[in-house]
């Protein structure tokens, strides 16, 4: 399988402009600053809040999933991340998952989001993963569209998944299967969810 869902001048334009990392190559005496910098870039432009413990398990335990993008002015600001990590599933296949996706909000429209997707992906590719799952807001409209792009459908779909304020918000699970093993189950049948 081929990602295809980023153009080679957009990975370009983002490999020229930013500088791309891995929470793995990173020196060891640096990663917990790193870490900080990924939670409070997650904290200030998600609107989902996460327990500290959720962090500190994707990020110690899965450093080789978390590819983030650094300004490189002076301040090497860390402006975009995406978050995931992999296990098996039902004792058949290798899952993966991504739990965050996060861009500055300022730093929007310059395919960052695309570019990590395609980086994780390619990731969760080389270590033999069947599938990929994550959820997203039903009503994120501008996730939805990018995860579709990649060939993610819809498998199931949440009721109050996100309790914001204590207004729950529903989700959607969304699938990409990356190998044949993946379709054995028939996973792919739920696409008129995402569509309505």
């Amino acid at each position: 399988m081929t990602i295809q869902a980023i153009s080679k001048q957009q990975i370009t334009n983002v490999e020229t402009k930013y500088s791309v990392k891995n929470l793995k190559d990173a020196p060891q005496e640096h990663q917990l600053e790193i870490s900080s910098n990924i939670i409070r870039l997650i904290n200030e432009n998600l609107s989902e809040p996460y327990s500290v413990y959720v962090y500190i398990y994707f990020l110690k335990n899965f450093s080789e999933l978390c590819y983030y993008i650094e300004d490189c002015s002076k301040s090497k600001e860390i402006i975009a991340c995406i978050i995931g990590k992999y296990d098996e599933h039902k004792s058949t296949k290798m899952r993966g998952y991504i739990g965050m996706l996060v861009v500055k909000e300022s730093k929007r429209g310059e395919s960052m989001g695309k570019y990590l997707i395609h980086k994780i992906l390619n990731k969760f590719m080389e270590l033999k993963c069947d599938d990929v799952i994550l959820e997203t807001q039903c009503n994120n409209t501008s996730a939805l569209s990018l995860y579709k792009k990649f060939g993610f459908v819809c498998l199931k779909k949440y009721k109050n998944y996100y309790n914001e304020n204590e207004t729950g918000r529903d989700a959607f699970m969304l699938i990409l299967g990356l190998t044949p093993k993946a379709g054995k189950r028939g996973v792919f049948l739920r696409q008129e969810l995402l569509d309505q």
